[in-house]
């Protein structure tokens, strides 16, 4: 799962008040976040996220 994955091994330090605002930002639904991360992928395709990768 590409939503998943960083180019180099990442610590992820999340406040909890930084991840209500983005579930608030969604309408309380923390799935519509997972949903469109995957149709950003789902657009970009194959090249367009290897593109992405190379610059990293």
């Amino acid at each position: 799962n590409c939503t998943n994955r960083a180019p180099f091994p990442t610590l992820h330090l999340l406040r909890e008040e930084s991840v209500e605002r983005a579930v608030a930002s969604e309408g309380g639904d923390a799935d519509a976040i997972v949903e469109r991360n995957l149709q950003t992928l789902r657009d970009l395709g194959v090249e367009g996220w290897r593109a992405l990768m190379q610059k990293a």
